[in-house]
């Protein structure tokens, strides 16, 4: 263990304070940190006030969204500028204090941030397989509980890691070192118990993904009467979001973890290439999902794309007027004439039929799909009986 931590302090030395390879791009670095900022709580702050204004996207999906949002703020207005702080420090005795509060914060927050994802993938599921029971199922008391379940789960086991890693120090300056394989420490247990959630959540989201995309290839293919591609399925159009920012999550922790942990159990020194490698992925980790979530997931949605022209009074896309002539309107007297000799109960029928107002255009989801509810169901079925039956004939006595 003394060996990691000399061969880390070490590294962590090189990695920041080296002139042939950090002192060039810092700037550059600095530069892209900030704008990654910009955009990250900027998105996410536009996200949660036009859920909380338009009352239309007040919607347990949507809050699921407001959730990921809040995620991202903090992931990134913590950390961004900890790291800032880390690239310009003059004094090496404060790595170990930056990269462990680094930690303290990174842990629970991605660790929620999959839990959220798994929560999103449910309710996809719930939309696409399931619509009949989608609005019984996803309401806004059970979205609560589950961001509730996986922010106390991410808190417990995120910052008790650290905690108890603070608490088992008996030196005299804070070390962030990584725990060796096979420890049985506390601290190594509860942050091996966070980390089998994440990738617990990360198998059930593709087994999701696997049962939506066969369904609904499977209905549509039975609808449609033609086999068709998995592109070509009105289910990768919804789930398409939503698969982009789950791959680049998962991809930037996991390009991220392999590089760090090369890193840091090196004890001797760290090549050039290596450094610049760990530098690139600890970069995409800190901004690139965050980025993606609200931008890629979030404002591609037509109900948000509403909402943005509205708030930035921009008007709205309106449909082309109907030219068609208006209906020819009976007159009375003919209509009795003409029907006074024949089947009173087929005009009562067709009167009735025509009359008939239009049923209300309703904002679907997900870009005009809408998940039928059962009274709809039950409805339409019992207007098709009526029409199906044959009319009565009853014959006028003269």
């Amino acid at each position: 263990m003394a060996e990691e931590e000399m061969g880390f302090s070490a590294n962590m030395d090189l990695m920041y304070r080296e002139p042939s390879v950090s002192s060039v791009p810092r700037d550059v670095q600095t530069v892209y940190l900030v704008i990654s900022l910009l955009v990250a709580v900027g998105c996410g702050l536009l996200l949660i006030f036009l859920v909380w204004k338009k009352e239309y996207l007040q919607k347990p999906r949507h809050y699921l969204r407001c959730n990921l949002a809040v995620d991202d703020i903090i992931f990134v207005s913590c950390l961004i500028p900890l790291e800032i702080c880390l690239l310009f420090s003059q004094d090496s005795s404060k790595d170990h204090l930056f990269c462990w509060v680094q930690l303290l914060i990174a842990y629970p927050t991605t660790a929620s941030m999959f839990g959220t994802y798994l929560l999103m993938a449910l309710e996809l599921y719930y939309f696409i397989c399931k619509p009949l029971h989608y609005r019984a199922k996803v309401t806004t008391k059970r979205v609560v509980i589950g961001v509730l379940f996986t922010r106390a789960f991410a808190l417990f086991f995120g910052v008790g890691s650290e905690l108890l890693k603070l608490l088992n120090n008996t030196g005299d300056t804070l070390r962030c070192t990584p725990e060796p394989m096979g420890s049985t420490t506390a601290a190594a247990i509860f942050l091996g118990i966070l980390q089998a959630g994440i990738v617990i959540a990360v198998i059930v989201v593709f087994v999701l993904y696997y049962l939506v995309f066969k369904e609904a290839r499977k209905q549509q293919q039975r609808d449609e009467h033609c086999k068709l591609w998995l592109y070509k399925t009105k289910a990768f159009n919804v789930m398409a979001p939503h698969v982009c920012v789950v791959a680049v999550s998962v991809a930037s922790l996991l390009v991220m973890i392999i590089c760090v942990r090369a890193f840091l159990t090196r004890n001797e020194k760290a090549s050039d290439q290596l450094i610049m490698t760990v530098r690139v992925s600890k970069l995409l980790y800190l901004t690139v999902s965050s980025m993606v979530n609200p931008i890629v997931y979030s404002f591609r949605q037509p109900e948000f794309r509403r909402a943005l022209r509205e708030l930035f009074c921009r008007p709205a896309i309106q449909a082309p007027l109907n030219l068609s002539p208006p209906p020819v309107q009976r007159r009375r007297n003919v209509q009795l004439d003409i029907f006074s000799a024949s089947d009173t109960g087929q005009w009562t029928s067709d009167q009735e039929s025509t009359s008939t107002p239009p049923p209300p255009v309703t904002e679907g989801l997900y870009g005009g799909e809408t998940a039928p509810s059962p009274e709809t169901q039950i409805g339409q079925a019992d207007t098709h009986s009526h029409h199906a039956q044959p009319p009565n004939c009853h014959r006028c006595t003269p």
